[in-house]
């Protein structure tokens, strides 16, 4: 498969809602945005940014549910 579902990330924590999550990103705090995940095509994407932690996957995929409505 040559295309990836991503979570854009932000450094912009002031406020956070419901359909966001927070996540540390090379030592600094950052929030992803579940409401503007998008569909990407791999070589589109260059380097990685990070890795999420157990626990911050599980904000994330909490996140991802409330955004599209997943119980």
């Amino acid at each position: 498969m040559s295309r990836v579902q991503a979570v854009p990330v932000t450094s912009n924590t002031t406020k956070l809602y419901v359909f966001e999550s927070r996540i540390e990103v090379k030592g600094a705090q950052g929030k992803v945005m579940a409401d503007q995940i998008m569909t990407a095509d791999k070589q589109r994407l260059k380097k990685r940014t990070g890795k999420a932690s157990p626990s911050e996957m599980l904000g994330i995929a909490r996140a991802i549910k409330i955004q599209l409505g997943i119980t």
